[in-house]
């Protein structure tokens, strides 16, 4: 069972409609909030009980976190002078354009007033309210000092569904957030969506497979017609062969009575299941839709809330035969290549079931066709498989990580649904199908075994159960990768240098505590010493005892059920001694750097983790303890961070030749999460983006050489998304920054550094010089120290790139901020047979002109990977959204840029 817990803030930007003449109400409010008065209203909004899935693109989330162009609408209204609250709501709508931050979202930057769209309000304050067309401007308002209260309901937008919906075509996933109160003006208010539906998913196993539809099996369709003999699905036998029928034969020991029983009462349960078409915000309930209705909306299946009331089934309105005749019932869409079920949990007829929260029995079937793969070589061919395949929950069994078949006490396979599905809200289940090596992926008795995937535990935090815990047998990954390096070493003659990759979240785990010291759980000494003598070779033993003449002999499986690790060390050669390596045991932290051979290591991640919200402990968490190795993400994601000092790396140190490095590292998280607290001498960090809110310096907080070490340090191709309490690097000396992008809301001081201790990052050709000066307009910086940088003003306005230096950076140099629209730009921005100093003197020429960011930062990461990067190479490249509706920051993908940038991208060879 997975755990997803999504959390983001949503500002709601409010204006001040009115002061109130009554002005004993201002005075009863506190300094404080008088402060508050006539500014923004924090909204802390969540999404409860998420579907769950692994979800994995963000345009296409079908996880239950926030898509695209969502809709939101919000209801406000007011407490009257009798203390009751009013009856009128009034309402906006909002669609949600996203700027790919994890964490905190702003109404009014990034949830829009949705222009066209219905609104609710008494505009002209005549005394009547009325709906009314929404322009841009639109948004709620609040009195001072009146008490009032919020909710809200979400539609989703998975695949673009809301643009493109139509009766055939539509995600009916609905959240709604109670009503909340707030007495007049408040830092923050609680606005929690909680999924109101229950869906089933069929994906597809693995490649090379498509389905084409899936059915319920039961007597009636869904659009509500008869489905002849459909009774004999539960006659014939389950088959997974693609070339045989289903209806080939008898199922064992069931008559035909038997077989139309299980039928009917599946059916009994299908009829009384409605696709959600809306929500009853008087009392939080999903509403339906009658069919009829429905197969006439066509396109204005999109803007279904405005339809007239008439056409929808409301919460206890209609008897459980009008709704098992006239509603219209939930069906397997397909979208994005899986086909999805949405349906309202709960009976909602006027009938003794009111309420009643839907099961499928342990006997239901599903009807599943497969695109033609020809047996499995792939789904090019035309047309689909005329057979399908049945399937019932009773045959689905519990598998283990080995896709062996999980078996019980009495014998038997372990049953994932021995009592039936229960559609409870927000509840998900996921279903995998696909042929594989000729049929479909099938385990003893021809049983379909699915991945289990089923209820979703909201907001469940027992890390205890959930998080991997490791023995001294555990550490392969390690062990094994020092075991290899030591063998190559010896024989073949090449230098010592293990490469470890971590591949689990428990290897992960396990990186952390061998650099903070906390894998080791015994270190009270062991001793090495000579027990045996065999053909004149010495052979070693452990000793808790550091006497030859009277060892206590200890084996390795005991000592390693004391905690102790074992592992080889490795010696290079001296004078006395060939190369070798020596049984030992880890006595402290292992900073993935040996200060005898001066060298530091290389771990990579082999894959995307979800670290599932544990609280962490930063990696290398005190001085005494720093990562001093080359960490390679390897353009995977760490998803769910949550460390428990902010910091993912706490103190790095790079003393080796070469320095310490993070390179081509995703991250995601809706935690305050911040990448490297401290950084000493020469540390890379390349490739990074990091997407999520942070308190502080979202990079770095410091990168500073020691005295008398020479070096630079390199910040490149980094990209930051959210809230942050600082510069992506806090203090620096001795940096060069190349590439990089800070889009972060509420940075009064410098946006990408904070405090520039050597001082080499200031302008190397003045913008306000060049403005002037006809033959200075036309000089050309060199690529060095500052380069191809950008943030977010339109967030930031006080921002500037660095703190401590004027804004005054020739546009070539490429370090500009200004508005969100132009870091977010798809195309480039270049004058062409315009003299330079013509441009200059016009000033939005800052606004327009140059490449799009995405090109430049691609060029800057270029430039450090042909002339600096060596052994931290940036492995990654930004793209920009091309798709027409959306306006996003670049993203990082996998691949270096290429040489095209050489000629096409270098932003100081502009073709004007």
């Amino acid at each position: 069972m997975w755990k997803y817990r999504y959390m983001c803030c949503v500002m709601l930007t409010m204006l001040v409609a009115s002061c109130l003449k009554d002005e004993l109400e201002v005075d009863t409010l506190t300094p404080a909030q008088q402060e508050l008065i006539g500014r923004a209203v924090n909204f802390n909004v969540s999404v409860a009980d998420l579907f769950a899935t692994r979800a994995t693109s963000y345009t296409s989330k079908d996880d239950g976190s926030f898509n695209q162009n969502d809709r939101m609408r919000i209801y406000r209204n007011y407490m009257g002078t009798n203390g009751k609250w009013e009856t009128t709501e009034v309402y906006r709508t909002y669609y949600l354009f996203h700027r790919y931050a994890a964490g905190d979202i702003h109404l009014g930057i990034d949830w829009l007033p949705e222009v066209g769209r219905q609104g609710y309000d008494d505009l002209d304050q005549d005394g009547t309210y009325e709906t009314f067309v929404q322009t841009a401007a639109d948004s709620l308002t609040w009195e001072n000092g009146r008490t009032l209260r919020f909710c809200a309901w979400s539609q989703s937008n998975y695949n673009n569904v809301l643009r493109n919906a139509t009766p055939t075509y539509f995600y009916p996933d609905f959240c709604v957030a109670d009503w909340v109160n707030a007495s007049g003006p408040t830092m923050g208010i609680p606005l929690v969506l909680n999924h109101r539906g229950s869906r089933i998913v069929f994906k597809v196993l693995s490649g090379g497979n498509r389905i084409y539809k899936v059915e319920l099996c039961a007597d009636i369709n869904a659009d509500g017609t008869a489905r002849a003999d459909g009774w004999k699905d539960y006659k014939y036998a389950d088959n997974a062969d693609t070339t045989e029928s289903d209806q080939s034969a008898s199922e064992a020991g069931k008559t035909d009575e038997q077989a139309r029983e299980e039928c009917q009462a599946v059916t009994a349960v299908y009829q009384r299941m409605c696709m959600p078409a809306g929500v009853n915000m008087k009392n939080g309930t999903l509403k339906a839709v009658k069919a009829a209705e429905w197969n006439q909306l066509g396109d204005k299946v999109r803007r279904i809330e405005e339809q007239p009331e008439s056409i929808f089934m409301n919460y206890g309105t209609a008897s459980p035969t009008d709704v098992a005749n006239e509603a219209k019932r939930p069906f397997f869409c397909g979208i994005n290549g899986n086909h999805y079920l949405i349906t309202i949990p709960y009976d909602i007829s006027t009938g003794p079931n009111q309420g009643d929260v839907h099961v499928l029995p342990p006997y239901t079937r599903f009807r599943v066709y497969m695109y033609d793969v020809n047996n499995g070589d792939g789904y090019d061919t035309p047309g689909y498989e005329g057979k399908y395949h049945v399937f019932s929950l009773q045959d689905i069994v519990e598998l283990n990580s080995k896709g062996e078949v999980v078996l019980g006490i009495d014998g038997n396979p372990i049953r994932l649904f021995p009592d039936g599905l229960k559609m409870s809200s927000g509840a998900s289940y996921t279903f995998k199908v696909g042929y594989r090596y000729g049929s479909l992926y099938v385990v003893a008795n021809k049983n379909l075994s699915w991945e289990d995937e089923a209820e979703s535990t909201s907001g469940g935090t027992d890390e205890a159960a959930d998080r991997p815990e490791s023995t001294a047998k555990d550490y392969g990954w390690w062990k094994s990768a020092i075991k290899t390096a030591v063998d190559q070493a010896k024989e073949s003659a090449v230098d010592y240098e293990p490469e470890f990759h971590i591949g689990t979240e428990k290897e992960f785990l396990e990186f952390i505590q061998l650099v903070n010291g906390t894998a080791v759980t015994a270190t009270d000494p062991l001793y090495r010493l000579v027990r045996n003598v065999v053909d004149g070779q010495p052979v070693y033993g452990w000793s808790t005892t550091n006497s030859q003449y009277n060892p206590v002999w200890i084996d390795e499986a005991d000592a390693e059920k004391l905690g102790y690790i074992f592992y080889d060390h490795y010696y290079p050669a001296n004078a006395d001694k060939a190369a070798h390596s020596e049984r030992d045991y880890l006595k402290g932290p292992f900073p993935f750097y040996d200060d005898n051979l001066r060298l530091n290591f290389k771990v990579v991640l082999d894959a995307d983790l979800d670290l599932k919200d544990w609280q962490l402990e930063s990696i290398g968490c005190a001085e005494t303890t720093p990562f001093m190795g080359k960490f390679d993400g390897g353009g995977h994601t760490l998803r769910n961070v949550h460390m428990r000092e902010e910091y993912l790396f706490g103190c790095m140190n790079g003393t080796a030749p070469g320095g310490a490095s993070i390179t081509n590292l995703k991250i995601e998280s809706i935690h305050r999460t911040a990448l490297l607290r401290a950084g000493v001498n020469p540390i890379y960090l390349a490739g990074i983006s990091l997407l999520a809110p942070s308190t502080t310096h979202s990079l770095a907080g410091s990168l500073r050489m020691e005295d008398g070490v020479k070096g630079t340090s390199y910040v490149v191709g980094c990209i930051h998304v959210g809230d942050a309490g600082g510069a992506l690097v806090g203090s620096a000396s001795d940096v060069n920054m190349f590439g990089c992008m800070q889009a972060a809301q509420g940075i009064t001081g410098g946006a990408l550094v904070g405090t520039d201790v050597g001082g080499t990052l200031k302008p190397q050709i003045k913008l306000s010089a060049q403005k002037t000066n006809r033959k200075l307009a036309s000089t050309k910086p060199s690529f060095r120290t500052f380069m191809c940088n950008y943030y977010d003003t339109t967030l930031s306005p006080d921002a500037k790139a660095v703190g401590s230096t004027d804004d005054d950076y020739s546009l070539l140099e490429y370090v500009r901020g200004r508005n969100s629209d132009i870091i977010r730009a798809r195309n480039d921005y270049l004058t062409k047979d315009v003299p330079m100093f013509t441009l200059l003197s016009l000033s939005s020429y800052p606004l327009y002109y140059g490449l799009a960011p995405w090109h430049a930062m691609n060029y800057a990461i270029w430039w450090y990977n042909t002339n600096r990067g060596g052994k931290h190479p940036c492995n990654l490249h930004y793209e920009s959204d091309t798709s027409g509706y959306r306006l996003c920051y670049p993203t990082l993908e996998s691949g270096q840029p290429t040489s095209t940038y050489v000629k096409d991208w270098n932003p100081i060879e502009q073709p004007n």
